[in-house]
């Protein structure tokens, strides 16, 4: 939000237990100036981030326009083992919508979640929030759309869901203005990464080993009779257009396999690697009894690529070099500032550059609230105890939902 308003925020507001996350961000700020204050809504027992305030011991936040926000995902996202309506996930929504709304009153709230918000798994959810803005005197609209429509290469749907205070609005909700489509490619968003002197970010994020050695690579080379990487790339993932996930490379492999995973074992077993010859024979196994295998792994894409979570951060392939990517081109997949630092262990604290909102899309966003705000954005609707959904993927088709 702060290239769009050209202002850093006021303040951060957190919940105690989430400094580990919060001082990436923190540190990026202060390193920029920032003169405002990280304040904790309950008491802080992490002492993380210096000069960290309770909200108790703030007098007046005064008025504020927008307040933007990130709450865990895990509860309603298809990557989670436990994800659910009723996932305990799910109460920091409604946790940090009460305490905006009651205690901040911003004109606009606004945050992310997974997909699901948006569908009929999550609607329980969905309902809750609305009738926390309903209590405290806010319409809710909900907008389903991914990542890869707004110029970033993820295939990976997300929903925003928006406050608006009745007071301000007259009591009608806002709609998003039809927003248009901008694809940008992984390999050209790879090229526009800065290499600066001195980057303490330009250094590999998989410091284990290089894609070359692994043998599930050495297989697919052989198999594909590639002259050199990125031919092995274009021969993986031949179109830029898939509109499904391509598998790992060790997907990819015991798919093409799957008649014949014995012979797979083999492969590996006359070229010495051992461990990888009996993991296909479990894989073997898993399957024969009706369940699925791990299956993954490094991962070679180009074009659109899957959501970067997991093992992705750690374990993209470049697509033009054989090699994993730097913790700089990482943090450029999250469209993070070129400034922007990990601090600690960042080996450690890798997985953290996932735990981000993509900010490319999340500008998009920010965009569209400023319009809302100036009163320049097109439309608003009348609602009696309903919110909105409107789904960017359907041509922006909206429908209202009764709670």
């Amino acid at each position: 939000m702060e290239k769009v308003f050209n202002n850093q925020p006021q303040y951060v507001i957190s919940f105690d237990g989430f400094q580990n996350n919060d001082q990436h961000y923190i540190n990026h700020l202060r390193k920029n100036g920032w003169k405002g204050q990280y304040i904790t809504v309950d008491n802080c027992s992490n002492k993380t981030i210096p000069d960290t305030v309770n909200y108790s011991q703030i007098s007046s936040i005064g008025e504020v326009d927008v307040v933007g926000c990130v709450a865990p995902c895990a509860g309603l996202s298809s990557l989670s083992t436990t994800s659910k309506a009723d996932s305990p996930v799910n109460d920091w929504m409604y946790k940090c919508s009460k305490f905006v709304l009651d205690k901040v009153k911003p004109k606009i709230f606004w945050g992310e979640n997974s997909i699901f918000l948006a569908s009929n798994k999550g609607r329980p959810v969905a309902d809750n929030l609305a009738k926390i803005g309903r209590e405290y005197g806010y319409t809710f609209l909900i907008y389903a759309t991914e990542n890869k429509l707004h110029g970033n290469p993820q295939k990976r749907p997300r929903t925003f869901y928006f406050y608006f205070r009745n007071d301000t609005f007259k009591g009608k909700c806002p709609i998003l203005d039809t927003l248009p489509y901008e694809y940008l490619s992984v390999e050209d968003l790879l090229s526009k990464v800065e290499n600066r002197p001195n980057d303490p970010m330009n250094i590999p994020i998989n410091n284990l080993s290089s894609p070359a050695d692994h043998p599930f690579y050495q297989y697919l080379y052989e198999h594909y009779q590639a002259k050199n990487h990125r031919d092995l790339v274009l021969k993986i993932a031949p179109t830029t257009l898939n509109k499904t996930n391509t598998p790992s490379i060790i997907g990819q492999t015991v798919f093409m396999n799957e008649k014949n995973l014995d012979g797979l074992s083999d492969w590996f077993f006359q070229r010495g690697y051992e461990k990888w010859g009996k993991r296909v024979l479990a894989i073997k196994e898993k399957f024969a009894m009706g369940k699925g295998a791990w299956l993954r792994g490094p991962q070679i894409d180009r074009g659109f690529i899957p959501a970067f979570v997991g093992d992705q951060v750690m374990f993209f392939i470049h697509p033009y070099e054989c090699r994993y990517l730097t913790f700089r081109e990482a943090l450029s997949v999250m469209a993070m500032p070129q400034d922007f630092e990990l601090i600690g262990n960042i080996y450690s604290n890798r997985n953290h550059i996932a735990q981000n909102v993509c900010m490319s899309t999340s500008m998009v966003m920010s965009k569209e609230i400023e319009k809302i705000l100036n009163g320049t954005n097109k439309t608003t609707l009348d609602i009696d105890n309903e919110y909105l959904i409107q789904d960017h993927r359907k041509k922006d088709q909206i429908s209202k939902i009764k709670f």
